[in-house]
Formats: structure tokens, C-alpha cells, sequence
């Protein structure tokens, strides 16, 4: 039975090949994705550079392409700010020049940045419980800062509503 476990994680580079195309082909994946497998399937460090080069020469692993849908997706699905995005790339191994062209390339835009900002807040405002103004400004302030926007965003965003609000 442990013989059979050992089995199941280990992979050849070839078996790791192939694992890893159709994983490419389901879902988008950086290149730190595809060596936590590889290292969890135990493929020998010596191949895993030689099996990368073939996902991005054939096109399963583009980190520019993953970046890119990653912002949109944040941007448009989850109303993410610029610095929460940027921080999570990091952390998934995408270096900073890729994300620089990943911004590029994305629908993200500052100006819409900063009317989204204005609409969560909106939306936020009500349910904040504060017993005076500057309270208020400080949660909606803090609770604007781990969206991931800029403090310069915030402070227009809800200079705009708090005196819309009087």
C-alpha cells in the first residue's frame, strides 16, 4: 500500500510533460505553479527548466497571458485596487516587469479605478457603524486600504462622498 502512494507522486519528466499541458490547458498557471508540482511529483530539479521551456515554447505557460487575465479578472470580477493586485502577483511568482505589461495589456484603467472606489464605498457607507465622522472616514478608509487601493484614491473617493452626504 506505501509502495503504491510513492507510487502516485512520483512522475517521470515525461508523465510530468504531459500532467502539466493539460493542466495549462484547463487553467492559466505561472511558472512557480508548475515546480511546486514538479516538485511534488518528485521530477529530478535537473529536468524541470528543460519541461518549462517546452510549456512556454508551445504556448501551455505564457506568465504575461496569466497576468494579464488575472487583472481583468480582479478588476472586473472582485473591483480589486492596483496594490492588491500587484501584491498577490508577487506572491505568486510573477516578476515586476511582467506585471508592469500585464497592466498594460489589461482593461485596468485609473480613472475607472477610482468611479469603482467611489461605488463600493457607496454601497459600504451605510453599514458602517461609527459614532461620529471622523470614525466613519477612518473604517471606510481602512476597510478601501485592503481592496487595495491608494491612499490617494480613498482620500478623493471619500472626500466626494462624505461632503455629497451633508
Amino acid at each position: 500500500m506505501w509502495d503504491k502512494k510513492i507510487e502516485q507522486i512520483t512522475k517521470t519528466p515525461e508523465k510530468a510533460l504531459t500532467t502539466l499541458k493539460w493542466m495549462c490547458s484547463r487553467q492559466e498557471r505561472t511558472r512557480k505553479t508548475c515546480v511546486e508540482s514538479l516538485k511534488r511529483w518528485n521530477v529530478e530539479e535537473k529536468f524541470h527548466e528543460e519541461i518549462l521551456s517546452e510549456l512556454e515554447r508551445e504556448k501551455f505557460l505564457d506568465e504575461l497571458r496569466y497576468t494579464t487575465m488575472y487583472i481583468n479578472d480582479k478588476v472586473n470580477f472582485y473591483k480589486w485596487g492596483k496594490s492588491k493586485i500587484i501584491t498577490n502577483l508577487i506572491m505568486k511568482g510573477v516578476d515586476k516587469e511582467t506585471i508592469e505589461q500585464g497592466f498594460e495589456n489589461s482593461d485596468f484603467d485609473q480613472g475607472n479605478s477610482l468611479d469603482t472606489l467611489i461605488e463600493l464605498l457607496q454601497k459600504k457607507e451605510p453599514k458602517v457603524n461609527a459614532q461620529n465622522d471622523y470614525q466613519k472616514r477612518q473604517k471606510l478608509a481602512q476597510w478601501a486600504y485592503t481592496r487595495g487601493y491608494s491612499f490617494e484614491h480613498i482620500n478623493r473617493a471619500l472626500d466626494k462622498i462624505l461632503t455629497n452626504e451633508n
